[in-house]
């Protein structure tokens, strides 16, 4: 689909701080390179119609035919059972390191955020660290923090990262967003959310202005400063809610859909790995979904 997954793309993340192969092949990343439209059946057939409304009802395509992802380094969130794609992450990423002042630097898939990213940290440990963005939950995993995941932006917390929340039996919350004001607002519009539900809260303490990917490319050796940040994590909640007592939930509102478990893990059980399963074949297939119809040409940010 016009995506590279070969050493090219860790050349390309580099400058992050992400060129690591393991990184690359547990989470499929891949880099658009614009060469989607050589890969499929000519426009005038019939099959090429029909190939590329698929793919502009996706997202995939914008509404001009170009590609959405275009120049971007590109992070799937997968269905842990199907492997099906069911959202993406671009951040705009060049050989020249170099983005125009009028091109788009990240975005996601046009509408509802659907999918958890690394949801096997939810059911490997009682703790977990929540990134603003992908970008930043990556990082944490290169330096070998693998209990990590993200938000969609600090007004992206899904429905289905609600619902992994609310029946994986998490314990603690270290929310690791972007020491600004909008990570502030974040997280003071989260913690009640996680202490009502008897979680403890703890906020990531980068320096002012940084974010956790910023951080570890600044602060050698990465892993260590990291994991002092993650020690010394301020106090906001100890979460002496009722894990039980329903509400609003974390997200804001209900949850809609099928509210059947992502993981069914209690403390203390073992649970089976298969409910987590991230082993998906190399072809990515996309989530329909009416709901995934493009709005807009989604200007991104």
């Amino acid at each position: 689909m016009g995506f590279e997954v070969s050493g090219g793309v860790l050349q390309l993340a580099i400058p992050r701080g992400l060129s690591s192969p393991d990184l690359l092949k547990e989470f499929k990343l891949g880099y658009c390179n614009r060469t989607l439209s050589y890969r499929l059946p000519s426009k005038h057939t019939k099959a090429g119609k029909a190939i590329r409304a698929t793919l502009k009802d996706a997202g995939i395509y914008r509404q001009t035919m170009f590609e959405h992802f275009g120049g971007c380094l590109v992070v799937p969130v997968l269905d842990p059972e199907t492997g099906a794609v069911l959202e993406a992450y671009g951040r705009k990423i060049r050989p020249d390191y170099k983005i125009g002042k009028n091109e788009m630097k990240h975005g996601y898939l046009p509408g509802p955020h659907r999918g958890v990213w690394n949801v096997k940290a939810f059911v490997a440990s009682d703790e977990i660290i929540l990134c603003e963005v992908l970008i930043d939950a990556m990082t944490f995993w290169v330096q070998g923090f693998r209990n990590v995941t993200a938000i969609y932006g600090t007004s992206g917390f899904s429905a289905d990262l609600k619902r992994a929340f609310e029946t994986s039996g998490i314990a603690r919350v270290f929310l690791a967003f972007d020491r600004d004001e909008a990570g502030d607002r974040a997280v003071e519009k989260y913690t009640p959310r996680f202490a009502e539900r008897g979680i403890e809260v703890r906020r990531v303490q980068f320096p002012k202005g940084m974010d956790a990917n910023e951080y570890a490319l600044k602060v050698q050796p990465a892993a260590k400063a990291l994991d002092h940040l993650l020690r010394s994590a301020e106090l906001v909640s100890e979460g002496h809610g009722d894990p039980g007592n329903g509400g609003d939930g974390l997200a804001g509102g209900g949850a809609g859909g099928d509210d059947q478990a992502l993981a069914a893990k209690e403390k203390g059980a073992v649970v089976p790995l298969s409910a987590v399963r991230a082993d998906a074949g190399p072809v990515l297939h996309l989530a329909a979904d009416s709901d995934r119809m493009p709005r807009s040409e989604m200007t991104l940010e």
